[in-house]
């Protein structure tokens, strides 16, 4: 009984994921660190991955 309501209440949230560059963390290599957002019940976190691309590199994959 428990675990089904767990689910339910689980269910109900639903996250929103969006891949994204944040222009004003320009590294000294001319490289921004490539973050998701996750927005989850209108709160909003962004977290930061490994990976570092120029924005033109970004802008083609995206395109």
């Amino acid at each position: 009984m428990f675990a089904v309501e767990c689910f339910t209440t689980v269910s109900r949230k639903m996250a929103t994921f969006r891949i994204n560059v944040q222009k004003h963390h320009l590294k000294s290599d001319g490289t921004y660190n490539i973050k998701m957002r996750v927005i989850i019940n209108r709160k909003v976190c962004y977290m930061s991955t490994q990976y570092f691309e120029t924005k033109s590199e970004f802008d083609k994959k995206c395109s």
